[in-house]
């Protein structure tokens, strides 16, 4: 699907989604803020059709609706291109399979009509053997154009192939992807969460999970708007990449809860790495719409604990949520460190 680029264009359809969601009595929050900018902006006709055959009867849209076209139309959409892409490529290769068995047949073919001309290139009759070299000149010809033509296929299968291949791991990797904050969703982070787990279990190498949430997010989504609330996510995002190093993991594992993990690093490296981000939020001054406004304050709270040889990835990351909770009960805007199960 294709967005709108320009501000103003952007800016009505917003105005527009308010007025949809309270027609069909959905909650004003980001997921059905999401679902009503693509259905007034025309820009995902599959959701606009789901969406009609919804309401069709009844003009109220269940929360269990809204989850479900979220799902599917809006967060599954690089799922679902991913998908095809894999139809297209399994029809491809059959296709590439059959100009190679193709190859194969005509080679046969003329295989067999040598075999059956040879014994006459014996006989003593010049008529029959000029006949027979003539029989095999042309049967030579007609392989080698085959040959030719189905070769030209096979090159431009393989390159289609080729292609297709590129498109499929580069659908793969939006699948993967935040589209707000531009790191990691909670699906790219789980994938990345085994591997690196796995490959410290074969190293002997520590690795350290930091779980950090924005302090307040819904509150000041609902007082200041909710495109301030995204540019507190995109500015905390940036933050999070500017503090991390090239072999670190960083993603946004719900509305404003974000997870790093650190391979090769210890607990109170981790912690330091988080209590630096905590801080470079905390000294961020964001403006909501220029100057003249006021600066709209972020916090952070963060959990921090460092994994457990044969620890399962999600008890890991369970203990760094409940160390994030933790800090949250004793004030926010801090960091708690959890060491075998117990946070300080």
């Amino acid at each position: 699907m294709s967005y709108p680029e320009s501000v103003e264009l952007c800016g009505e359809y917003l105005r527009m989604s308010i007025p949809l969601l309270s027609r069909h009595q959905m909650p004003i929050n980001p997921q059905n803020y999401a679902i009503a900018f693509d259905l007034v902006s025309v820009c995902n006709k599959p959701l606009t059709t789901a969406f009609d055959e919804i309401t069709g009867e009844n003009l109220v849209v269940t929360p269990s609706d809204c989850q479900q076209l979220y799902n599917t139309y809006i967060a599954g959409a690089g799922a679902q291109q991913m998908s095809q892409l894999r139809a297209e490529f399994k029809s491809m290769l059959g296709e590439t399979q059959d100009i190679t068995v193709g190859l194969e047949r005509e080679n046969s073919r003329f295989g067999d009509s040598l075999q059956h001309e040879l014994p006459k290139l014996t006989s003593g009759d010049l008529g029959v053997l000029n006949e027979t070299v003539k029989q095999l000149i042309v049967s030579g010809a007609q392989m080698s154009e085959a040959n030719k033509i189905i070769g030209e296929s096979l090159a431009e299968k393989i390159n289609q192939v080729e292609t297709l291949k590129d498109e499929l791991e580069e659908a793969r990797k939006i699948a993967k992807i935040d589209p707000l904050s531009g790191l990691l969703n909670r699906s790219g982070f789980d994938d990345q969460l085994e591997l690196i787990l796995g490959r410290a279990s074969e190293r002997a190498e520590g690795v350290s999970l930091v779980v950090l949430e924005i302090d307040c997010l819904a509150e000041m989504t609902s007082s200041m708007g909710r495109l301030v609330g995204d540019k507190v996510v995109r500015v905390v995002a940036k933050t999070i990449q500017k503090s991390v190093r090239g072999g670190d993991v960083s993603a946004r594992v719900s509305a404003g809860c974000f997870a790093v993990l650190l391979p090769d690093t210890e607990l109170r490296g981790a912690a330091a790495v988080a209590e630096n981000i905590r801080v470079a939020v905390e000294q961020t001054v964001l403006r909501r719409n220029g100057d003249s406004d006021g600066a709209v304050s972020i916090a952070l709270s963060g959990g921090v604990t460092q994994w457990s040889k044969a620890e399962a990835g999600q008890a890991l990351f369970q203990r760094g949520s409940d160390a994030l909770i933790g800090a949250k009960q004793r004030g926010q805007n801090q960091i708690a460190v959890a060491v075998g199960g117990s946070s300080g």
